[in-house]
Formats: C-alpha cells, structure tokens, sequence
C-alpha cells in the first residue's frame, strides 16, 4: 500500500494532453505506452508536483469531489499504483 506521507514525481519522459471531455492521455515515451484518466484522474495527476504529499493530494480529492476520505485514499492509491506500475510517477520521499 501507498504511504500517505510519499511525495511523487511525475517522470520527465511523459506528455500530458487534455481532452475536451474533462479526460486526459498520457504517453510515456520511455515506453511507448498510452494511458487515459477520466476527470478524477486528471485532478489527482494535476496534484502530482513532487511537493505535495499523497495524504494532501487524498484531502484536495475529499474537499473538491465531497467524497469520503478512506474512499478518496483508495481511490488515489489505485490510481497512484497504476501510474507507479506503468513507470509515468516516481516516489521522491
């Protein structure tokens, strides 16, 4: 599990694209590989600046989506495993 102290960083290799419909794409160009974040999604990468902690990101989540904290936290830890899986973030601390 996602430590909520953890910072991370997203890696300089990936591009990020809005789309029109509150989505994203990334692309890794260390890997090749694509990757779509619906609205959610797109908040929790706007978060990752390397300076914010992962419970600060969960508590920014909880405050603008009004969503429960332990469902925010597992929320951003999925999401946050997948990025972390598909080498797009790094944890700094």
């Amino acid at each position: 599990m996602i430590n909520p102290k953890q910072r991370l960083r997203v890696k300089p290799s990936i591009i990020y694209t809005e789309l029109d419909n509150k989505e994203a794409v990334l692309l890794n160009f260390e890997t090749k590989y694509f990757y779509r974040l619906n609205e959610a999604g797109v908040r929790i990468w706007q978060l990752l600046d390397g300076k914010k902690t992962i419970g600060e990101i969960t508590d920014a989540i909880v405050d603008e989506y009004d969503v429960d904290k332990d469902k925010a936290f597992a929320s951003v830890n999925r999401q946050i495993k997948k990025l972390i899986k598909e080498k797009m973030v790094e944890i700094t601390a």
